[in-house]
């Protein structure tokens, strides 16, 4: 059998010609721009950091989370929090569902995330539905600020 002569080899063949050659090309472009002198990279991140707030890891709140996909189960996890005043107690009671203490970065995870941002260090939330439709409570332990990032992880970017 000639290859050649197929209508579907022939389009393959084509559209992987277009491919390899527009790879070339811009692999050419690329290294035919001129250098970047770091001087100007260091200046550009600085300026970033410290005026946009723009090569910064963002925010985060560290959580002990119990997650479940059954309401009921939920309910009864809350239940017992609410009787036993005691987060570590009924955490360790379901710690086949969750205790983990885990960060969560600012705009992530929906309503749990948005809901641990407007708690304060040791608050207990109320039963949170997930975006998987899961079912959790957790404890906010502690906030993690902003930090600048270390330039050597954003010179490549900003290059």
């Amino acid at each position: 059998m000639h290859f050649g002569l197929k209508p579907l080899f022939l389009s393959d063949f084509k559209n992987q010609q277009k491919n390899i050659l527009f790879n070339e090309y811009v692999k050419f472009a690329i290294s035919s721009l001129p250098k970047i002198d770091s001087l100007s990279v260091k200046k550009a991140f600085e300026g970033g950091v410290y005026s946009k707030n723009k090569y910064m890891s963002p925010e985060k709140v560290v959580i002990s989370e119990i997650r479940v996909k059954d309401r009921a189960l939920i309910d009864s996890v809350f239940f017992d929090f609410s009787i036993l005043k005691d987060f570590d107690v009924v955490l360790k009671k379901y710690s086949d569902f969750g205790g983990m203490k885990k960060p969560i970065t600012s705009g992530t995870k929906g309503p749990l995330g948005a809901q641990a941002f407007k708690m304060k260090e040791g608050d207990v939330s109320g039963i949170i539905e997930n975006l998987d439709k899961s079912f959790s409570v957790f404890r906010v332990e502690r906030f993690i600020e902003a930090t600048p990032l270390k330039l050597h992880n954003v010179y490549v970017q900003i290059e």
